[in-house]
């Protein structure tokens, strides 16, 4: 059970350095619900991953002086789940704007097994075009 205070701290981490994403995966058509965290602490990461699931990955360093880097990263469901968690810590205007899109109108927009109308597609396109402009 993750307490209040671990739920702004995460909210906190999401406002400074997080990223509330609508991403591309290979075998979907449209775009789904992400969060991402940067940072060079794997044991903050870790943190992320064992209360909230999700994936830690390792990025490439662009420069040779530059520290190892990684991001925790959630997608779908687990994603949505978080943000609900989070959203009365968040600070962050656009990504506060973009959690409330997502939740709000994500699932209404979303068929379960993909097989979409062209009424359906567009809607859904424009969903995904609204959360871009915020």
């Amino acid at each position: 059970m993750v307490t209040r205070t671990q739920l702004a701290y995460t909210a906190g981490l999401v406002d400074g350095e997080g990223s509330i994403l609508l991403n591309r995966h290979h075998r979907e058509r449209f775009r789904a619900p992400g969060l991402t965290v940067p940072n060079c602490s794997k044991e903050l990461l870790y943190f992320l991953r064992d209360n909230f699931g999700g994936a830690i990955s390792s990025k490439k360093k662009r420069k040779k002086h530059h520290s190892p880097s990684f991001q925790w990263s959630i997608s779908f469901d687990r994603a949505i789940r978080v943000m609900e968690q989070i959203l009365p810590y968040i600070q962050h205007l656009q990504k506060r704007r973009r959690i409330i899109h997502i939740l709000t109108r994500y699932k209404s927009v979303t068929r379960r097994n993909g097989r979409y109308t062209e009424a359906q597609r567009k809607t859904k396109q424009r969903f995904e075009a609204a959360f871009f402009k915020l």
